[in-house]
């Protein structure tokens, strides 16, 4: 079984529903391909409550296509980890599990 290690969570107030294990942005949304992430939200949370989100530690995320251990993680367009290879300020952390497809829940190593 897989497991989280949260070091650090925060609360932020979304703009839309969210659900756990997606990645999300710093303004509160479901982050997209463009967004700076916040982190990873920590339980599904309605539209306009505080959502916590995992922003230190280990989380597991949803991806949004196949993923190699060891590759850096951006978000996708419906706010799921997929490869990178560029590291800036979109990078959501590293891979510590490889997936096969989308729609797997990884463990990610959070910036």
């Amino acid at each position: 079984m897989k497991t989280e290690q949260t070091v650090l969570l925060t609360s932020i107030t979304t703009t839309e529903d969210v659900t756990k294990n997606l990645i999300l942005a710093v303004d509160g949304s479901l982050c997209d391909a463009s967004e700076v992430p916040l982190g990873v939200i920590n339980a599904d949370t309605d539209s306009g409550e505080e959502a916590p989100v995992c922003v230190e530690g280990i989380a597991l995320v949803k991806t949004g296509a196949a993923v190699v251990i060891g590759v850096l993680l951006k978000s996708d367009a419906n706010s799921k980890a997929i490869t990178t290879t560029t590291n800036n300020n979109l990078v959501i952390g590293k891979a510590i599990d490889a997936a096969s497809a989308a729609d797997e829940l990884i463990r990610v190593k959070l910036n």
